[in-house]
């Protein structure tokens, strides 16, 4: 679990990385256009991955640890708002 941990932190500073990549570019250019299309596409693979690796064992520890229901709960809304962004 620590290795995809990690591998879902590096993930996130690589979207960070791009994000603002396109802040250097300017938002209308061919780069920056480029550059979001590889966003979108790291960020659909990390969302799978979190939906098919740590979501199902947080659910799991979630029925016995209240604690990680209430952060579970928590980053269901979040991801609500962020993927109704993304799209």
């Amino acid at each position: 679990m620590s290795k995809l941990v990690e591998e879902l932190k590096k993930e996130h500073e690589v979207l960070v990385v791009k994000i603002t990549e396109i802040r250097t570019k300017g938002l209308v250019s061919v780069d920056a256009r480029k550059t979001l299309f590889e966003i979108k596409a790291v960020l659909l693979a990390h969302l799978k991955k979190e939906d098919d690796n740590l979501y199902p064992v947080l659910k799991k520890a979630a029925l016995k640890d209240e604690s990680i229901k209430k952060l579970l709960d928590g980053f269901a809304k979040e991801m609500d708002v962020i993927s109704k962004a993304a799209l």
